[in-house]
């Protein structure tokens, strides 16, 4: 009997970026679950989407803060516009977290698909994404309300 071996080579990229974006998955994931799926639906018991958002915001944004001491890393050169890109995502996580009825699961897929868009679309100005994501919220507050931030009634528990 005779066996024959093919040697496919695999790349080491492919590998790493498997293993970076399952990385990525697993972070937000784990975030998520605490941000959107234990601290909103406790807030938004007592408060309104818009502060129940607001005060996740903050908390996240602090949450963050270590990495501005990270060399290199971009929240380090622009801490404060960093800061409000993490308080504004929070506005449009807890528009797609009412909005489906609580998945944790869509917030943290398009958590990490937005952490994936900006570890590779390098050059984005943290300005213009802090302007965007502020328009984004105005247009969210102003179609959907402050109540809900969502058509459909905001997520929390009894």
């Amino acid at each position: 009997m005779v066996t024959v071996t093919i040697a496919v080579p695999q790349s080491n990229l492919s590998f790493y970026t498997i293993f970076a974006f399952m990385i990525n998955f697993l972070a937000t994931t784990c975030e998520e679950i605490g941000w959107r799926g234990f601290a909103l639906p406790r807030l938004q018991k007592r408060h309104n989407a818009l502060t129940a958002t607001l005060i996740v915001g903050m908390l996240w944004g602090l949450w963050h803060l270590p990495l501005i001491f990270l060399v290199g890393q971009s929240m380090s050169e622009f801490p404060f516009l960093w800061f409000i890109i993490i308080v504004t995502n929070a506005f449009i996580y807890t528009w797609i977290y009412n909005s489906t009825k609580g998945s944790i699961l869509l917030v943290a897929l398009f958590h990490g698909a937005l952490n994936i868009f900006s570890a590779f679309i390098l050059g984005v100005s943290p300005i213009v994404d802090a302007l965007v994501n502020c328009v984004v919220v105005i247009i969210l507050i102003a179609v959907f309300g402050q109540a809900n931030l969502s058509h459909q009634k905001r997520v929390y528990v009894d």
